[in-house]
């Protein structure tokens, strides 16, 4: 068993947990989360230093339980997937079958946009639904093009109910568009989130932003 770090995976993301010729737990900063590549809203979403995760092992009489834990809310993330490790473990003993799920929902039919002072659009909509998480969302466009964003998963109990992505390299027009959840296999929901005639005011772009320093 090794415990490393560097996957680009959040530690809530079930891909973090790889097994093969040997098992490996990655694990992510406390300072601040970086994710994948191929999103809009970058490798380190925003508030990403807000949301400190670790691992806690508590070694029973039989198994060792590894439960992933939000330090600045002193809560365990995703207690009903804990992993459990016999002390005499064979591959996948303990992982389970985990692109199994259901595809992702989304609630509502229709969302709304909202705009800053400097006109930038922002997507508004109800967040979408899973047995996991809902990873990202695919935005797409009627004019063929797609865009994708994180969720605000990485966050765990701190994740919010509502979701506003602004509108990232985009040509101003007036779009219809379609919002699909993705869970982290890459699965998309079925169904979407509309909004209709979004006016797009001006071509925003994403400007990577680093994690500031946090003392404490």
């Amino acid at each position: 068993m090794n415990f490393a770090g560097h996957s680009h995976y959040s530690l809530l993301d079930e891909r973090s947990v790889w097994q093969g010729a040997f098992t490996a737990f990655g694990t992510q900063s406390v300072s601040y989360t970086e994710l994948e590549r191929g999103k809009v809203n970058g490798t380190v979403p925003p508030d990403a230093y807000m949301f400190p995760m670790g691992y806690i092992l508590d070694f029973g009489s039989e198994n060792i339980t590894v439960r992933r834990m939000n330090f600045r809310l002193d809560k365990e993330e995703k207690p009903n997937m804990s992993v459990k490790i016999p002390y005499s473990v064979k591959k996948a003993d303990f992982v389970p079958k985990r692109n199994g799920n259901s595809l992702p929902v989304m609630p509502n039919t229709y969302g709304h946009t909202e705009y800053d002072e400097k006109g930038t659009a922002y997507l508004c909509f109800d967040k979408g639904e899973s047995e996991d998480a809902v990873h990202s969302y695919a935005v797409l466009y009627d004019d063929g093009t797609r865009r994708d964003y994180f969720s605000d998963f990485y966050k765990g109990c701190g994740a919010a109910n509502s979701v506003k992505l602004p509108v990232y390299s985009k040509a101003p027009g007036v779009y219809n568009i379609k919002i699909y959840a993705v869970d982290s296999f890459g699965n998309m929901s079925d169904n979407c989130t509309k909004i209709d005639a979004a006016e797009i005011r001006r071509n925003k772009i994403y400007r990577r932003k680093f994690a500031p320093e946090i003392k404490y």
